[in-house]
């Protein structure tokens, strides 16, 4: 879809723009299609211009945006936003990276940083939003990904379960990791 800063606030931050440090994006479905509406205005606007006069290579990025624009409507009917995470990707794997992605000069980026983690409540909501909309489709990890990831999560220090986290991982794994303290994941 169209890349806005103020709607993809968090990759705004990420190449250093800090005007929206403190937004986060809004992954509503209703976001998502007005995000498409203004694709197809995008492409319009971009089809009805005439590069008769331009220079080639303005004549070539006008084709290159028409074509770009023209991909992402086609792309839509496949609806990857409602299968919006997976082992590789997902909001549950960017907000852990905010601190590694952004930069932080002043006490300001650091607040900047908390109000975009009170939203995150907000975001994984729609996030489960965009999921449900995909289970209606029909659109589903296979089994065998949940299993894997189901697995992978249970081995994390944290999990309570009945299963010892120390088997899911590799007998060649550092003692550290097959043996974690559980305490230095308590909450304080």
């Amino acid at each position: 879809m169209g890349l806005h800063p103020v709607d993809h606030a968090e990759f705004a931050s990420i190449l250093g723009d800090k005007r929206w440090n403190d937004k986060s994006s809004d992954l509503s479905l209703a976001a998502i299609e007005k995000d498409l509406a203004r694709t197809r205005e995008f492409l319009a606007r971009f089809e009805a211009l005439d590069t008769s006069g331009f220079p080639d290579q303005e004549r070539l990025n006008q084709q290159l945006m028409v074509r770009g624009l023209e991909e992402q409507i086609a792309e839509s009917r496949f609806r990857n936003w409602e299968m919006p995470v997976s082992q590789i990707s997902g909001i549950h794997l960017l907000v852990p990276q905010f601190v590694s992605l952004l930069q932080f000069d002043t006490a300001k980026d650091y607040d900047d940083l908390l109000v975009r983690y009170g939203n995150i409540p907000q975001q994984f909501d729609q996030t489960i939003e965009q999921m449900r909309s995909g289970m209606q489709h029909g659109l589903m990890p296979p089994s065998s990904c949940s299993r894997r990831s189901s697995r992978s999560a249970r081995a994390w220090p944290g999990h309570r379960s009945r299963s010892r986290p120390s088997r899911c991982l590799s007998p060649s794994s550092p003692r550290t990791f097959r043996r974690p303290s559980r305490s230095a994941f308590a909450r304080p």
